[in-house]
């Protein structure tokens, strides 16, 4: 009877062997098969990622392909926009697309081997407590920063948390050492930077993304610059990567009249998405120019596209990035997220200004951008403009590549630093008292380096016997003169400067005809 209880604890023991095993050969056929992927408890974010690729991607990829892929290969495996993203840098990557993040409000800079503050923000909680530019950051809670060699972004992450959280920062004001408590806060990092009259009738915005409520900031900036007087617009989206597809879109109806196309989207596993206006817009007549670099990228160009080739605006400056791929963001399982590109995006005319490219995402950089891969296919507009395609948005006038060069390289490596805020911050303090009775920062701006700014450079910064000549001199005080700007009354005042000497704004201005 015993024998024939261990016998019969021994078959079904060897029963639930067989159905796990039966169980995890179907479990392993169905892992094969990408339809599988998601059937069976947790999936990992490698299985999720893979089956994306399969069902969304912009070109078919072949299945020998994938499933020799890892999460680490996809970047070199696919198109140079699609990426895997870890917790900490789709962290980052939310932030830069957000109008704000939680944090205390400064900006920083390694100088000289040391983590300095470069800049505070207006109102916020570093403010508040006292932290000055060129304060040095000795450490933060119980991390020091003194001999780290720790990247921009493990820093910021340490100095970013929830609203509301308090972090103590040990930093050090003319060598004094002292430590603060600071309370995080949301910290606006608005699209639009600058908006303002250049002349009774000329406007100026400068949007640097397209960020989450930059199409609402832009609309408002609008709204003002037409109440007073505005009839002609400069936009300068110089060096905005681009960001939501949407707020192109929208912004492009402001500009454009009836029912015009202004984009649309197609990929191998994403139907031809065509994007309308919807409404009357805000500046649909008047003189629009607008301002590109080789910088400007994705939803900058969806835009410039669109009012390109309706003839709407003229482009000055610089050939366009380059970068026609539309990607959507999945969430995975292990916090990361990949940003994967499931289409293409054509301008009305059906240009698609992507730029040719491996698919190791190798691609060819010069100093000169305009060398790189020259368009391939030409389209023409309703004005008989002659536009291309698969290389960037071609401006329609063009501003030279001419790099500023100074004759002593210690000027252009001071001018390149973020050192130079610190000293003009520090050039400020020294004369607050003077500058303050000056209310318009453009007068002072234009006047010749006095010779206190530059005995204060040649005791602070430069050597006793630097011999720097006029042209030098005259940039590094025009520098000096608009971070002081920025220092007294903001982003907009030293975009405003800055612009006073912009070969961009004069091409554009050149170009303007009366409204």
């Amino acid at each position: 009877m015993q024998a024939n209880k261990k016998s019969g604890a021994g078959r079904l023991i060897l029963l639930f062997l067989l159905i796990a095993l039966a169980t995890s050969f179907l479990f392993w056929q169905l892992a094969g098969s990408p339809a599988g992927w998601f059937r069976w408890g947790k999936p990992d974010p490698l299985a999720q990622t893979l089956q994306l690729i399969q069902e969304r991607y912009v070109d078919e990829i072949p299945p020998a392909v994938l499933k020799s892929i890892s999460l680490d290969s996809i970047a070199n495996l696919l198109d140079p926009h699609s990426a895997y993203l870890d917790p900490i840098s789709l962290r980052r990557a939310n932030e830069d697309l957000s109008n704000h993040y939680a944090g205390v409000g400064i900006g920083f800079a390694r100088i000289r081997d040391t983590v300095t503050v470069s800049y505070v923000y207006p109102n916020s909680p570093s403010e508040r407590a006292g932290i000055q530019t060129g304060d040095q950051l000795l450490a933060i809670g119980k991390r020091s920063l003194l001999g780290q060699d720790l990247s921009y972004d493990s820093i910021r992450l340490l100095v970013r948390g929830p609203v509301g959280t308090e972090i103590h920062l040990t930093v050090a004001t003319n060598g004094k050492r002292r430590e603060v408590a600071v309370k995080r806060a949301e910290i606006p990092t608005p699209g639009v930077t600058s908006a303002y009259l250049i002349n009774d009738s000329t406007g100026y915005i400068k949007l640097i993304k397209f960020s989450e409520g930059s199409y609402r900031e832009s609309v408002r900036a609008l709204d003002s610059l037409k109440g007073l007087g505005m009839r002609s617009l400069i936009l300068d989206l110089r060096s905005n990567g681009g960001g939501f597809l949407q707020e192109a879109v929208e912004l492009a109806d402001e500009f454009l009249s009836d029912d015009r196309l202004i984009v649309y989207t197609e990929g191998a596993h994403l139907k031809k998405r065509s994007y309308f206006c919807k409404r009357p817009g805000l500046f649909e007549k008047g003189n629009l120019t607008v301002l590109m670099n080789e910088h400007s990228a994705s939803a900058s160009e969806v835009l410039a596209g669109a009012l390109q080739d309706w003839c709407r605006a003229t482009i000055v400056g610089r050939r366009s990035f380059g970068k026609g791929l539309v990607q959507e963001q999945y969430d995975l399982s292990n916090q990361g997220a990949l940003r994967l590109t499931v289409a293409r995006y054509y301008t009305p005319l059906g240009r698609c200004i992507q730029r040719p490219y491996q698919k190791n995402r190798s691609q060819t950089s010069t100093s000169d951008p305009e060398k790189n891969h020259p368009p391939i296919r030409i389209y023409q507009n309703v004005c008989g403009d002659t536009l291309y395609a698969g290389g960037g948005i071609e401006a329609d006038i063009q501003v030279p590549f001419a790099p500023i060069r100074m004759q002593d390289p210690s000027t252009e490596q001071f001018l390149q630093s973020p050192e130079i805020v610190v000293w003009a911050y520090r050039y400020y303090i020294a004369h607050k008292n003077r500058m303050d009775t000056l209310l318009d920062m453009s007068q002072w701006a234009l006047r010749s380096p006095e010779k206190e700014l530059h005995d204060f450079l040649l005791q602070q910064v430069f050597s006793n016997t630097t011999v720097l000549s006029a042209g030098d001199w005259e940039q590094i005080g025009w520098e000096i003169n608009a971070q002081i700007a920025r220092i007294r009354k903001g982003e907009q005042e030293y975009i405003r400067i800055k612009n006073l000497r912009d070969p961009y704004l004069h091409a554009a201005r050149q170009n303007h005809k009366s409204p």
